[in-house]
């Protein structure tokens, strides 16, 4: 078990809070048609940084429907995180970028734990939830920096 003195510093910015903001299982009804749903929606916003508190904030949802037309059933499930930004290691230019980018993929597996508690409650068969490619996240140096 690594920890910070064995090479792996803390990144600059960290996820403080995650909030549950809705948990929702319903059966649908025929008032979604087949073609106008995907098995999975995935939604994702953010605010801008606080300047003085130095924290944003992002909200993803999911919105699922079962693979299959064997059952009937819509899982949505929105979550929110309170990310801190340390400003002396992370240009304030780039944190918007981050909360567009990044952040949404750190609350990603709070969302899939979610939808995946969801449907086991529900009784129903528990959905996997689609795996994404981390975009990279690379500061260029300029000569200033070097």
């Amino acid at each position: 078990m690594g920890s910070k003195d064995e090479g792996f510093g803390y990144h600059p910015i960290q996820l403080r809070k995650i909030e549950v903001l809705e948990l929702n299982f319903s059966k649908y009804s025929d008032d979604v048609e087949e073609k106008d749903r995907s098995h999975f929606n995935f939604m994702h916003a953010h605010s801008a940084l606080d300047q003085e508190t130095n924290f944003f904030n992002v909200k993803v949802r999911a919105e699922v429907y079962p693979p299959d037309l064997e059952e009937e059933y819509k899982i949505v499930v929105e979550i929110a995180g309170a990310f801190e930004v340390n400003l002396e290691s992370f240009d304030v230019e780039h944190v918007d970028s981050f909360a567009e980018k990044n952040a949404p993929l750190i609350l990603y597996p709070f969302l899939r734990e979610q939808v995946f508690g969801v449907a086991a409650r529900a009784g129903v068969t528990t959905p996997t939830l689609p795996l994404f490619q981390i975009p990279p996240f690379v500061l260029s140096k300029t000569k200033q920096d070097s």
